[in-house]
């Protein structure tokens, strides 16, 4: 799924594998701010080369279920095509 950013990734080891795996190989971060998450995971604010910022959450690769439901849970809401 490259390039939507709605990815559970496990078996990177790096914040700059994952944006690459992601957005593509030209494409790195050219800072990172660590920004409030919740109690659970580790969160990020990303500013891409591209100029896009993207939001990043961090855990222990155990963890990765946790994220890949999460994902599926976002798509299915964005899916649903609700306007609030």
């Amino acid at each position: 799924m490259n390039g939507d950013g709605m990815e559970a990734i496990s078996d990177c080891s790096s914040f700059d594998e994952v944006i690459k795996r992601v957005y593509g190989e030209s494409i790195s971060a050219s800072w990172k701010k660590r920004v409030s998450g919740g109690d659970i995971n580790e969160a990020y604010l990303l500013q891409l080369s591209d100029g896009q910022r993207v939001f990043l959450k961090e855990n222990a690769k155990e963890n990765v279920g946790f994220f890949v439901a999460e994902t599926e849970g976002l798509k299915k809401c964005y899916n649903c095509n609700v306007e609030s």
